[in-house]
């Protein structure tokens, strides 16, 4: 459905403004025939326009809610999988360092004993 909006042309003609891009194409396949329209996305009323030229700006069409909920859930999902990597890599290096430290005791353990046995004393 094409509706008018604010947006003028160079020559200051009112553009037609369609919701979708598949609304601006049918309109394009309908009212011109055998002249290559495109269609492109305004970056002042987010609407559709068509025009015979390459479009001078790349706008991005606004996605919808569906979209950026499964976008939300994939990136939910990503920080999960790395937060859980990061608690496991947390575990493992605790786990080291307890093995280190426990090792680091008998070694000294070992240490004074010999040290005692050196100088001929019984612990």
């Amino acid at each position: 459905m094409a509706e008018k909006r604010l947006c003028k042309s160079i020559t200051g003609k009112s553009k037609i403004c369609y919701r979708s891009a598949a609304a601006a194409e049918k309109a394009a396949r309908r009212t011109h025939c055998g002249l290559s329209l495109k269609s492109y996305i305004c970056p002042i009323c987010r609407c559709w326009h068509l025009t015979k030229e390459e479009p001078l700006h790349k706008a991005e069409a606004i996605p919808s809610a569906a979209k950026l909920r499964r976008k939300l859930r994939a990136y939910g999902l990503l920080i999960a999988a790395q937060q859980r990597r990061f608690d496991e890599s947390q575990a493992a290096l605790k786990l080291a360092q307890e093995k280190a430290a426990a090792e680091q005791a008998e070694v000294e353990l070992a240490l004074t004993i010999m040290s005692a046995r050196s100088y001929g004393r019984k612990l």
